[in-house]
């Protein structure tokens, strides 16, 4: 781009021996608005995206006006286009925009198209293709190319805090910009699975729940990932279905439920599996029960999947309780059976 920017400063000069004045306004820096649906440093909620976070950014030039489509960006083969933000990172300038690690500016002739993922740190697992159609040297033609590609993507395990770290993308802006700040669209590319376990309200006080382990059965751990174009991101999930346990020490349900136990991993959207919960009952003299209860997870479904779906909230609440064991004796009376004995 400096390359090009000294090519335009050289015709100015030419044209004003002629006594024509041409004038470029100054430069001014790019600035990006990210916007993140249901956006938290670990999972982000609501739609600021948190200033305290950067994301990775490409930007592809053409010399071509502003608010140029995607699709006519692509036809118009007859124009060169270079990738002049090649993934880098931008952070957070002031309330609402972010600017590049190093400074990027606007061009004078030409626009612009962007799209971005978050975080930074999976720079080895994301790729873009952008080109337009070209005709192979045996006459057929290569079809154009506009995908955003996650290969071998494993979400981080749940961490202490209970969260694993978020992925998110952002399509490639509907059409070109040349000016003014940018608006990027987060999505999340992950299935939030929380598991909230709470104590029944009408068990008795004296009565200790114990939950040693919530599993999700045959879970994939990884998978590959294509968001073509503006659509949603498409999964496939990859590696050996293992089970996973969100309670990594058994933990004891409290008295009162408005401080409920919450465990919150992500998961490559896959098909929904079972959930397994053991826990145990114990009585105040130290006599106790562990129990198994096994879930269908799909047969909880109030829409019309069975996958845990990208960009979704998944809630289960797992309320335990005990009913106290009480014992109604009851006497069978004397069956009566009379002998006559007679004694002569």
């Amino acid at each position: 781009m400096k390359k090009v920017f000294v090519t335009f400063l050289a015709v100015a000069s030419v044209i004003a021996c002629t006594k024509s004045n041409v004038e470029f306004e100054e430069t001014t820096e790019i600035g990006l608005k990210p916007v993140a649906h249901n956006v938290t440093k670990s999972m982000m909620t609501g739609n600021s995206f948190v200033k305290t976070e950067s994301f990775n950014v490409w930007a592809f030039y053409k010399q071509l006006p502003a608010l140029t489509t995607i699709e006519q960006w692509q036809a118009a083969t007859d124009v060169e286009q270079t990738t002049y933000i090649n993934e880098k990172e931008f952070i957070n300038n002031d309330d609402t925009t972010w600017k590049g690690a190093t400074s990027y500016y606007w061009p004078k002739v030409g626009s612009l198209l962007f799209t971005a993922y978050y975080p930074t740190t999976v720079a080895d697992k994301v790729t873009y293709e952008f080109s337009d159609a070209v005709v192979a040297d045996n006459k057929e033609t290569v079809p154009a190319k506009n995908q955003m590609v996650i290969t071998d993507y494993q979400p981080s395990s749940v961490s202490s805090t209970g969260y694993s770290e978020d992925l998110m993308y952002a399509n490639m802006t509907a059409s070109s910009y040349s000016a003014n700040n940018v608006t990027l669209t987060f999505k999340h590319a992950l299935s939030w699975i929380s598991v909230v376990l709470v104590k029944s309200d009408a068990t008795p006080d004296d009565a200790t729940i114990t939950v040693s382990s919530v599993e999700f059965t045959n879970v994939k751990p990884q998978g590959d990932a294509v968001v073509e174009g503006a659509n949603e991101i498409v999964w496939t999930p990859e590696g050996t279905a293992a089970n996973v346990n969100v309670v990594k020490s058994t933990e004891t349900l409290a008295k009162d439920n408005s401080t409920p136990l919450k465990y919150e991993p992500l998961f490559i959207p896959q098909p929904m599996t079972t959930m397994v919960i053991t826990y145990t009952i114990e009585s105040t003299d130290g006599s106790s029960f562990q129990e198994t209860k096994t879930v269908a997870l799909s047969g909880l479904k109030t829409d019309d999947t069975d996958k845990w779906e990208a960009g979704k909230h998944y809630t289960y609440t797992i309320t335990i309780g005990t009913s106290e064991i009480l014992i109604e004796p009851k006497v069978t009376d004397w069956a009566q059976v009379a002998y006559s004995i007679p004694v002569e």
